[in-house]
């Protein structure tokens, strides 16, 4: 059974939570910027590719065969296609570090919903137990004057 904690208690873990709720928000945001970044990244190298690759046919398809520039656009087509896989690795890795984050973001965002519902219970219960107790009081002064009375 989980012990009795103060109402001041349960307020600061629900500050806390919700800041932890919040980070981690906050780390979602930044992944799917990296992401975003690394998407624009793949964008730029695949542009660079069919660059060089264009290049590449008319060195080849060019009546005087220079062999080369037909060399130098070949090595730039094999940079291009390793930088597409490198990017491609990092957005792959981008992608499982987010799913990863949102899921840990999922997780503290239900901790905090938790923490505010355990405080609010406890809040109720001391309301509950000062009512009670109000009542009482009420209920013996009104049973003295009744009986006292007489």
């Amino acid at each position: 059974m989980p012990r009795a904690r103060s109402l001041p208690t349960l307020r600061q873990i629900v500050s806390i939570r919700q800041a932890q709720a919040m980070a981690a928000e906050a780390r979602v945001t930044r992944a799917a910027a990296r992401r975003r970044d690394l998407e624009s990244r793949r964008q730029a190298c695949l542009a660079d590719a069919e660059h060089a690759q264009a290049h590449w046919s008319r060195a080849l398809e060019g009546s005087p065969f220079n062999l080369p520039l037909a060399t130098s656009w070949s090595a730039a087509i094999h940079t291009s296609r390793g930088q597409l896989q490198d990017v491609d690795r990092r957005i792959d890795q981008a992608g499982r570090e987010a799913e990863q984050l949102g899921q840990a973001w999922q997780v503290a965002r239900e901790r905090a919903e938790l923490a505010q519902d355990q405080a609010h219970a406890a809040l109720k219960a001391v309301r509950r137990i000062e009512a009670e107790a109000a009542l009482a009081d009420v209920s013996e002064l009104f049973a003295q004057r009744r009986w006292g009375a007489r």
